[in-house]
Formats: structure tokens, C-alpha cells, sequence
């Protein structure tokens, strides 16, 4: 089971009811990184996940008094580990990865969850 990852989004939060808030917090979710988006979960292709190239898409807002609460989705790379040894002529290649996450913010701190949804 995948736990939800407990952060806290003060840009986020800074920018919430403005026109910036989609675009501050697709940053600051992507610098997260891997280990805390527990992205290893959503590998489909590769066995490892890469930091670079975490790009995350807001697919819907919704909001209430206490909270907002956004479906987002995230792109990533991944490669498929092999022996690494000198004579295997398998190139290490990236691969393109995607899973979706629901993001929640509380209002009042910024204090966030964000949970990996499985398909």
C-alpha cells in the first residue's frame, strides 16, 4: 500500500486564488523528487526511477473552506537497470513514466498530502 507523502507547499499556499498557483505549484511538487513522490511505485517500463525530468501537469482544482484539492499528473523518467558490465553492449536508455497523484493542501498551513493513485 501506498502511503500518502506529508509535505508542506508554502509557495503553494502563498499563491492559492491566484493566477501563479498552477504554475508555483507544478515547481514545487516536482522538486519534491522521486523518493518523496514515492514515484518507485508508479515504475511501468524501467526498475529505476530518475530525478531529472519530473514535470507535473494539474489536470483538475477543486476547492473547499479548508482545503484544495488537485488531481495532477506527472511525467518522469526511469531506466531499466542491467549487469553494468564492461562487455554488455545494452545502452542505457531513459524511459518515459506517468502516474497520477492527488494533491492536498490544507488552507491554513499549507501542510499537504499528495497520494500516488493506482490505476
Amino acid at each position: 500500500m501506498i502511503k500518502p507523502a506529508l509535505v508542506e507547499l508554502p509557495e503553494s499556499r502563498a499563491a492559492l486564488g491566484s493566477s501563479a498557483f498552477e504554475t508555483v505549484l507544478k515547481h514545487e511538487v516536482a522538486e519534491l523528487g522521486s523518493d518523496v513522490l514515492s514515484l518507485r511505485y508508479a515504475l511501468a517500463q524501467g526498475n529505476y526511477v530518475l530525478d531529472d525530468g519530473i514535470e507535473v501537469i494539474v489536470l483538475n482544482v477543486s476547492e473547499t473552506p479548508e482545503t484544495v484539492r488537485v488531481k495532477a499528473g506527472i511525467h518522469f523518467l526511469s531506466i531499466l537497470t542491467g549487469c553494468a558490465c564492461d562487455d554488455d553492449p545494452t545502452p542505457v536508455s531513459e524511459l518515459n513514466e506517468y502516474s497520477e497523484a492527488l494533491v492536498t493542501i490544507d488552507r491554513s498551513n499549507g501542510a499537504a498530502t499528495i497520494l500516488l493513485m493506482s490505476d
